[in-house]
């Protein structure tokens, strides 16, 4: 999942095997003794040589004396290297005995190839026969440094034709894969431009990753799941460029933060996968019980969060390298699963996966001999693995937003189609009903007995309640077409008051309930704008009122909202409709607006409607740059505001 540092996987936190080296570094070998004249010499003038094969080890928890360490009385305690892997928390030791054996004066480098050290010396006596002692790490400035480099590293420098034995101590919270060099510096430049070619292009790529995605998420409109994704390469780069030493110039000094950053960065990428996984497989809604261990997972991410200022530092990375080692494990049998469940482009995300294990195991097995390789696949094994998964990831998210894209356009064209269908049905119905109810009409105005006239009064009110549920259907599919344009032309509101209280005086009459209008004296009489909607918005709030309401009364009430009306020209007006009738509840209230949605089935089934009628008005309001709100206790009444923004002349 992620890079630590130019290490083997038994000190990287994605590899399937972490758990057996933590298993490993609790088995110390036994002390054994050996002779200062006995431990091995490195022959050296040129080039570039590991160490640890000529090296002698020796770890300790206590504090080492350097004049009596230089003196050789802990030499006894040294033994051969047996392991390339540093303990943990604790002093490790090298003894190292190198013959200059060119005419010249040596100046070489002794690069550790590390940035995940805390703490490390290197001991020796100069040529006066001084104590010559050198420090580095994470505990100190990079300013500091011995020399001002990615890597911690010293120079050395010996008489011709001489040996000097070398003490290095290493202290480290991580498990890491420990085997230094000796060069001259020319070679020690060359070897670290290959290195330093990789990780820029491991490096690079991520950056071009990033990149794609930043620019995909801006032109996708639901583009949550998509910054999951910028949030788990930025992380991903910030990971490498620490792990590869190119952070530590801008690290501030001290050993806490400079340390404990990695886990920080290790943290939060944690995070942003489990939210990526999260978000990709869609699992809140298809698998519930992956969902929940998800879940567990982010839980366990934050408790190690918190107890950074509490607890060892070395304890919590061994906690991380065990939970990452099965979370490994865990993402790749559920990223099969899924493959095998779906089918589709899941493929891409479990290949990333899939390709990170088997790099991780292939460095893990090549930094425990296990398998015979070169330096290079351990020191580059999960970075490979890292930007692989990173552009399959990739890969899979771009293939799934192309797929969400392509059926969102055949949704809207199919959608479109769909209101041009009904708006076009319902125009071709409306005029042969209109037809219906006009020879309706005639009809009464004919001689027919009282039976005659029930049954025409009962076409009639039925063509006229089909009649606006079909306007009702045409307006709401213009609607949705967005075919609705407003016509602003000058209106008297007095005279558009005028024909609402003629059409609903006669309604009230029948129902005997009270109807006024009133204005306020400040609501100007000419204003601009569509009277047409404006009529049809206040006709269907008043049609509501009284349908739902049987006894009491109806009330229109006008006024202007001076805070909304500060512009010259123009004139914010409420429209207040307010009855005595059943009244709606606070949960009804929520879905009021919804199309097609009718809050009291028991009265619709009496009334009638289409449950598009308020949808349509706050529509058309909206359209206004206004707004329709509603307040209502059940069994009191209710009371709608409809807010409109008009000009005056």
């Amino acid at each position: 999942m992620q890079v630590i540092g130019k290490t083997g996987p038994g000190w990287h936190p994605g590899t399937v095997l972490s758990t057996l080296l933590l298993l490993l570094v609790f088995v110390q070998p036994a002390n054994a003794t050996t002779s200062a004249d006995d431990s091995p010499v490195l022959v050296f003038s040129m080039g570039h040589a590991r160490i640890m094969d000529h090296a002698t080890f020796w770890t300790t928890q206590n504090p080492v004396n350097h004049a009596e360490l230089i003196s050789g009385k802990y030499d006894p305690s040294f033994i051969p290297v047996e392991r390339s892997q540093l303990f943990q928390g604790a002093d490790n030791w090298i003894r190292i005995r190198i013959h200059n054996s060119s005419d010249s004066e040596g100046r070489w480098v002794l690069d550790l190839e590390q940035v995940m050290v805390s703490d490390t010396e290197l001991i020796s006596l100069d040529q006066d026969g001084h104590l010559h002692l050198q420090r580095t790490g994470l505990k100190y400035s990079y300013s500091s440094r011995p020399l001002p480099h990615n890597h911690f590293a010293f120079p050395i420098t010996q008489p011709p034709n001489s040996t000097h034995v070398y003490y290095l101590k290493v202290n480290t919270p991580f498990q890491l894969h420990f085997n230094p060099s000796l060069s001259d510096h020319v070679s020690f430049m060359k070897n670290h431009q290959v290195n330093f070619a990789s990780s820029h292009l491991f490096i690079g790529l991520l950056f071009g990753v990033l990149l794609y995605l930043i620019v995909l998420s801006f032109g996708t409109p639901d583009n949550k799941p998509l910054w999951h994704f910028v949030s788990f390469v930025t992380f991903a780069i910030l990971l490498t460029l620490y792990s590869n030493g190119f952070l530590m110039p801008l690290l501030p000094t001290g050993e806490w933060f400079s340390t404990r950053l990695w886990l920080i960065l290790e943290l939060c990428l944690q995070g942003s996968t489990i939210n990526v996984i999260k978000s990709y497989f869609h699992t809140a809604d298809k698998y519930p019980r992956i969902h929940s261990y998800l879940l567990i997972c982010l839980v366990i991410t934050g408790l190690l969060f918190l107890l950074l200022p509490f607890v060892s530092y070395t304890t919590l990375v061994q906690l991380e390298l065990m939970f990452v080692a099965q979370f490994i494990i865990v993402l790749t049998s559920i990223s099969i699963y899924v493959w095998y469940r779906e089918k589709t482009q899941v493929m891409l995300f479990a290949i990333g996966n899939i390709g990170l294990t088997l790099s991780g195991a292939l460095s893990t097995f090549a930094a425990l001999g296990f398998i015979t390789s070169n330096d290079w696949l351990i020191v580059h094994g999960y970075e490979i693995g890292f930007c692989w998964q990173a552009v399959f990831f990739t890969w899979a998210i771009s293939k799934k937003i192309n797929t969400l894209a392509t059926s969102a356009l055949l949704a809207e064209a199919e959608s479109k189609a769909k209101n041009e269908f009904i708006a076009k049905m319902s125009h071709e119905i409306r005029t042969p009903m209109n037809g219906v109810l006009g020879m309706v009409q005639l009809l009464k105005n004919t001689p027919v007995n009282e039976e005659q006239k029930h049954y025409l009064d009962v076409i009639d009110s039925s063509g006229k309640t089909l009649l606006t549920v079909i306007n009702d259907i045409l307006d709401y599919s213009r609607l949705i077409a967005g075919k609705v344009e407003l016509k602003e032309e000058p209106f008297e509101l007095n005279k558009l008051l005028a024909e609402l209280n003629t059409l609903f005086t006669d309604i009230a009459h029948e129902k005997k309930l009270s109807f006024t209008i009133i204005v306020a004296d400040d609501v100007p009489n000419t204003l601009i704008g569509d009277s047409i909607r404006i009529y049809q918005i206040l006709t269907n709030l008043l049609a509501n009122s009284f349908k739902f309401t049987e006894t009491g009364l109806v009330t229109l009430k006008v006024r202007t909202v001076p805070s909304l009306s500060s512009e010259m020209g123009t004139a914010s007006l409420q429209f207040i409709v307010k009855d005595t009738g059943i009244g709606i509840s606070t949960a009804d209230q929520k879905h009021l607006f919804q199309s097609f949605m009718q809050v009291h089935l028991e009265d619709a089934r009496r009334y009638g409607g289409s449950g598009l009628g308020l949808s349509i008005c706050k529509q058309l309001a909206e359209i206004m740059d206004g707004n329709i709100e509603v307040t209502s206790t059940p069994g009191e009444g209710s009371e709608f505001v409809a807010t409109l923004n008009l000009h005056t002349v």
